[in-house]
């Protein structure tokens, strides 16, 4: 109630991305010592190859955006006196 297009937008972006965070920061650790594991099987790649890191986590982090970006300018639209109508 009273917040502006701009702060709710932020709001919600802000919750995506510490998600985002939470996922990433054990995910990252986890996925190498997987990648130390599977060395084995690993044909003419290394196993911890930075530029798969950073471009798997660039596209998670670029869909995760998206994907919070819709709700969000969704919801930076509404009416609220509609929005508690409805409730």
């Amino acid at each position: 109630m009273g917040a502006s297009r701009s702060l709710i937008v932020r709001m919600v972006l802000r919750g995506a991305v510490l998600q985002l965070a939470a996922g990433l920061v054990p995910g990252i650790p986890a996925s190498l010592f997987m990648g130390h594991l599977t060395t084995t099987i690993l044909f003419h790649i290394s196993a911890n190859d930075p530029l798969v890191l950073a471009g798997a986590s660039a596209v998670l982090a670029f869909c995760a955006t998206v994907a919070a970006l819709i709700p969000a300018l969704r919801a930076a639209s509404l009416d609220p006196v509609r929005a508690l109508r409805t409730e």
